[in-house]
């Protein structure tokens, strides 16, 4: 890929490099027509998923904001209600201790999350 004049470099960590180029080759094999076929490409591929994905977050569900998660549980912020719902792997389903429920809008929001992947536990059934 030839870049252009204004493109930029960026440094990628000896410790994503591998896993994003092993991803990218696995991509190529799997769903040829869907991936981008220079690796320079598809980086930028997924840099712009991720930040469309935040944008839509932002706008389609207004006043959350995750202020904070760990291995057992996310923290999520609700503007609207002016409280904190915390969210949590219980009885092998998401749950949210704030609407005591495994379905309400904090729920989802928290499965929308990069951050979700970071909840421990033996057995998550999403649905």
């Amino acid at each position: 890929m030839v870049l252009s004049r204004d493109a930029k470099n960026v440094t990628l960590s000896s410790a994503v490099y591998p896993r994003v180029k092993a991803r990218w080759e696995q991509d190529l094999d799997v769903k040829p027509s869907q991936t981008n076929k220079t690796f320079t490409g598809y980086i930028n591929d997924i840099l712009i998923s991720v930040l469309e994905k935040d944008e839509f977050l932002e706008t389609k569900i207004p006043g959350f904001d995750l202020i904070g998660h760990n291995s057992k549980q996310m923290f999520i912020k609700d503007a609207k209600k002016s409280k904190i719902a915390e969210i949590m792997v219980k009885s092998s389903k998401l749950y949210c201790a704030l609407c005591k429920s495994n379905d309400c809008e904090h729920v989802q929001y928290a499965l929308l999350r990069p951050e979700i992947t970071k909840l421990k536990s033996d057995t998550v059934m999403l649905f």
